[in-house]
């Protein structure tokens, strides 16, 4: 308040502006890096600095390759260094990521590049997507689409594929019957591995009554 009696009677409130306030320090970060993870579980994210996944909450994988033909395999790790882009899954929140107390070995096999800049997609990126019908997923981007920096993406020359799934069985986990559905094959409903029912079975691996059936 102020000692400024107004018009009305009574201490007028006072308030400051600055313009081009600044002042001397040192910024003050979390000791770790922060991710943000969407509602679908899931996010692609290019480690800042050496991370120690054990002493965060989030499960962290490096995307490597999968004997089936579409999809993708997810190679839990513990540890990342810096510039190297993982997959996380967690629910749906910020998580800072604990420094690790020695640089991490590189990740061998990880398909997942890092967008140091902002990225504009010529057709042969995959990014990370929730799609409605078919689930998550690494989607082909279109071109001209600006791929974030901080994200990790797929590059797949020549791939007529529109998506590239998870084949890791971890994903099935959270899978659970639902009944009535239209959705049903043999009296069975189908599901992709990223746990979403499908209206018909996709090519590749579908899950059927608890079961893994290929779709050639």
């Amino acid at each position: 308040s102020s000692t400024d009696n107004g018009d009305w009677g009574m201490n007028t409130p006072a308030y400051f502006c600055f313009d081009d306030f600044g002042a001397e320090g040192e910024e003050v970060l979390p000791e770790g890096n922060v991710a943000f993870v969407t509602a679908a579980g899931y996010a692609t994210y290019v480690a800042k600095k050496d991370i120690d996944f054990s002493a965060s909450d989030v499960e962290a994988f490096a995307v490597t390759e999968s004997e089936t033909e579409g999809y993708v395999h997810l190679t839990p790790i513990t540890a990342a260094p810096a510039g190297e882009a993982v997959l996380l899954k967690a629910n749906a929140g910020a998580y800072v990521l604990p420094s690790a107390a020695s640089t991490p070995a590189s990740l061998e096999g990880n398909l997942l590049l890092p967008v140091v800049e902002d990225l504009e997609a010529d057709g042969s990126q995959y990014i990370l997507a929730d799609d409605e019908e078919d689930g998550i997923g690494f989607y082909k981007a279109e071109v001209g689409t600006t791929i974030a920096a901080g994200k990790g993406y797929l590059h797949i020359e020549g791939a007529g594929a529109k998506a590239f799934f998870f084949d890791n069985s971890d994903a099935t986990a959270g899978i659970a019957e639902i009944n009535g559905q239209s959705s049903m094959f043999n009296g069975g409903s189908i599901y992709n591995l990223a746990g979403q029912r499908l209206t018909r079975m996709q090519k590749g691996i579908n899950i059927i009554g608890n079961k893994k059936i290929i779709k050639q």
